[in-house]
């Protein structure tokens, strides 16, 4: 596997990511992680899932958004959306990227994130969701949200605006909220989310994909015993089988 530092510039900032690649010559798929909140650096990518992805041919994206980490800027739902779009423009472009190919992975609120990119966006050929936001309004409403936003401007993880980051998140993200929307994508899902989920309900995940339309190639895994990170060896293991099939057979296949 090759580990390519890959930033992309957008506007005045750069979003800091590493493209991963086969070992192997010419184009490939290219699976894109869309991280939560904040999720893991693209540099902890390499033994998590890049290596199962790119065993598989197919390249592997990891970045954080402007105002994560080494990214520059300030973070806000709007310009997220847009560097996601940035991102996929960009590496269409890449001489090792076949821009035919390209799927979403959506981890957490990158799952949110993910619907909104995929109803849009026609380059978009199938979508991962692990443990997917299913509901931004329910998001500042859990009792550790405001506790969280303190510790991650404090250890500098997001660089947040000024001002109350609970009325601002509901602000921006209410146009996308994934329950509202999920009728619209018109590509292959795949959601995996596990049964002990100690920060989202599992009835939501299963209502999110009944909205997905009926005609949809789609599937959903709850695998047993496993929490919002899938932090367990055990079932760590499990989701990378799925996902992975999952996205060998959509881009592959």
């Amino acid at each position: 596997m090759l580990q390519l530092n890959y930033d992309i510039k957008f506007r005045k900032d750069f979003i800091h990511g590493i493209l991963y690649l086969p070992d192997e010559e010419g184009q490939f798929p290219l699976v894109i992680r869309l991280n939560g909140f904040p999720g893991n650096s693209p540099e902890k990518e390499e033994q998590r899932l890049a290596d199962i992805i790119t065993q598989n041919n197919m390249a592997f994206y990891a970045f954080d958004y402007v105002g994560v980490r080494k990214s520059t800027g300030t973070f806000n739902y709007y310009t997220s959306l847009e560097n996601i779009n940035t991102v996929i423009t960009d590496l269409s472009h890449h001489p090792r990227i076949n821009p035919a190919k390209i799927a979403l992975l959506g981890e957490s609120f990158g799952g949110a994130m993910a619907i909104s990119q995929g109803v849009r966006d026609q380059r978009i050929k199938c979508i991962v969701l692990r443990s997917p936001v299913y509901d931004t309004e329910v998001i500042p409403q859990i009792p550790s949200f405001n506790t969280l936003v303190k510790i991650w401007s404090r250890n500098n993880q997001i660089r947040f605006p000024k001002g109350d980051i609970s009325e601002l998140y509901y602000k921006q993200t209410n146009l996308y909220n994934p329950k509202k929307i999920a009728n619209l994508v018109n590509c292959p899902v795949k959601l995996i989310a596990g049964d002990k989920d100690e920060l989202l309900e599992v009835k939501g995940f299963r209502e999110l994909y009944k909205c997905l339309p009926r005609k949809l190639r789609k599937g959903i895994d709850i695998i047993k015993g496993a929490d919002h990170n899938f932090t367990k060896q055990k079932q760590f293991i499990e989701l990378k089988s799925e996902l992975s099939s999952f996205l060998t057979c959509c881009l592959l296949g």
